[in-house]
């Protein structure tokens, strides 16, 4: 356990020897899922995944670049405007105020290929982050569809190894009784706790499948909340 809380802390980038509170499981899981759809997660999903958020905000800074360049090839228009009126040593100043004009066009008469070129480049790197943003974009739909069924899978397996913890516990009793009734030997007591045991071993598999299936989903969505509701309320 220490280990593995070590090791937390050192992917979280805090010293290893920090002390974790961690809440208590409950005594009862209760799995009934109530999710909502995977359209639904996926937008989610964009709006809070880091990874997503950080390929679309790429994806405009090209086109800003590519905006930049297309509008390189324009003249560029400079005005300058001075107004002022000098003092000197001994009382002596200007008669009246001075001031100068100066209007600048400067235009890219000899290096049309280098804009040119210049506007290829840029295009070709919005198209590449556009790329990469639709990547991203297909692997958090993977995820979040994956996530949303591993969710559905995880209850029934709880379900089923807590309905099958109950019949073999129910097993056992019968056989521990018969044992002392006489009716039964020590072999159906044996077999009786064998399938107790597995049954419980199973029901925390099934418990451990249905935490990591709620974490994968969160992590797939970028938030360990549900609803925007539940975001507002912790922030």
């Amino acid at each position: 356990m220490e280990n593995a809380f070590a090791e937390l802390a050192v992917d979280l980038g805090l010293p290893p020897n920090l002390h974790f509170q961690v809440q208590p499981l409950p005594s009862e899981i209760v799995a009934t899922p109530i999710l909502a759809s995977v359209d639904e997660l996926v937008e989610r999903a964009q709006k809070q995944r880091q990874d997503f958020l950080a390929a679309a905000a790429d994806v405009r800074s090209k086109e800003a670049s590519l905006l930049q360049a297309k509008r390189s090839v324009y003249p560029v228009l400079g005005t300058a405007l001075d107004i002022g009126h000098y003092w000197f040593q001994d009382g002596l100043q200007e008669k009246g105020p001075h001031w100068s004009l100066g209007i600048e066009i400067s235009c890219p008469l000899f290096q049309g290929f280098f804009y040119k070129n210049g506007i290829k480049k840029a295009k070709a790197n919005v198209a590449a982050s556009q790329a990469k943003m639709m990547q991203q974009e297909l692997q958090i739909i993977q995820d979040v569809t994956v996530a949303h069924m591993g969710i559905k899978t995880a209850a029934a397996i709880l379900s089923d190894s807590a309905e099958y913890l109950k019949a073999a516990q129910l097993e056992f009793n019968i056989a521990l009784t018969g044992y002392k009734a006489g009716t039964m030997t020590i072999l159906d007591v044996v077999s009786a706790q064998s399938s107790l045991a597995d049954a419980r071993a199973k029901k925390i598999n099934g418990e451990k499948s249905w935490f990591l299936s709620l974490s994968t989903l969160a992590y797939a969505t970028g938030s360990l909340c549900t609803s925007p509701e539940e975001i507002d309320e912790r922030m």
